[in-house]
Parts: C-alpha cells; structure tokens; sequence
C-alpha cells in the first residue's frame, strides 16, 4: 500500500526459496554499473524482511502496532537465510559486496508511505547475530555494517542498541566490519 513508487523495491524471491533475479532491475543495473566504474566495497542493505514474514504482512508497520518489531520472531532464520542467499547470488556474480546492512534505521516505526522495519534494540541484535551466522557459514566475504541508525540523537533508543555492541563484539567481532549511522 506504499503508493509512491520511488519508495517501494521489488523483491527477489517469488517463492520461499525461490528467486527472480531479474527483478528490480533498475537498481541491480546501478549497483553494477558503479562497480564497472570503479566502485571497490557494496554494501547489502535491507530496508524491510519480506512480507510474507513481516507481522503485518506489509513492508512496513501498522500504526496500531505499539512500535513492536515487525519480523516475527519465529521467521529470523527464515529472514537471514534470505538476506543471504540474494547476498551469495550477487557475490557469485562479481560484485564486490564487502558489507551486509540488514538493518535500517530501526527506531522508526515506519507506519507507512515507505518501506521499512522497526525493531526493538533486542530484537535487531537478535536478527544480526542470526546474519552473522549465516554470513559465517556463506560464501561472502563480507562483514556485518551493524545498525544503520538513522539518527545520533535518538536518545535512549539509540543507547540501548549501541549498549548492546559491546557483547556483539566479544562474540563476532571479527566480523563487523562498521557501526552506521546518519542523520
């Protein structure tokens, strides 16, 4: 229902497990075209999980949703089995994707008119480690860009998510390759 198609992507899979890489084919030109023109490091980014495993069956949240996470919990591995598998295609393809973004900007509720995701600070950990797993056991040779946050200033939010880096550290800290954030 995101009316505005300069906020909507196409999405690979046609079927669980089963993928038309064909599709969004403008922004697959763009990131090959950038690498035939010298582009060295991709990153992989995600704006939202598919829909079918979203909680409110959108690319996006519902407003009556309390600022819940919007990825269920019991469909993480089915999330980053996903990620990943569109992060292999392109790596077997040549391009050079050299960090795995997940996650964007998660304290938003993103209640609609675009794509996007928000999780509680504990649940996006959750799904990183999940696509850190994953990612150790790929093909890539990637690293995670952990929480692309979408403001400095979000107060607590933004505390909590980066409290929890240092644990993420201690575990796969060889395999954060940043910490993203813009405003």
């Amino acid at each position: 229902d995101i009316s505005d198609p300069w906020r909507r992507a196409e999405s690979f899979e046609t079927a669980p497990g089963v993928y038309d890489f064909t599709k969004d084919a403008n922004a697959v030109w763009f990131m090959k075209r950038a690498v035939e023109l010298g582009v060295t490091d991709v990153v992989m980014f995600a704006n939202s999980p598919l829909e079918r495993l979203t909680i409110s069956g959108k690319a996006h949240g519902d407003a009556n949703a309390d600022s819940k996470s919007n990825l269920a919990p019991e469909n993480y591995q089915a999330f980053s089995d996903y990620y990943l598998d569109v992060v292999e295609h392109f790596v077997g393809e040549g391009l050079p994707i050299k960090f795995i973004s997940p996650i964007n900007e998660p304290q938003w509720d993103w209640t609609s008119g675009q794509e996007g995701c928000h999780y509680s600070a504990a649940d996006a950990w959750t799904v990183c480690k999940k696509v850190l797993d994953n990612l150790k056991a790929s093909n890539a040779d990637a690293k995670l860009s952990a929480m692309e946050s979408a403001n400095w200033t979000a107060g607590d939010y933004l505390r909590e998510v980066y409290g929890n880096l240092a644990g993420l550290l201690d575990t796969h800290g060889d395999w954060i390759g940043n910490v993203s954030a813009h405003s």
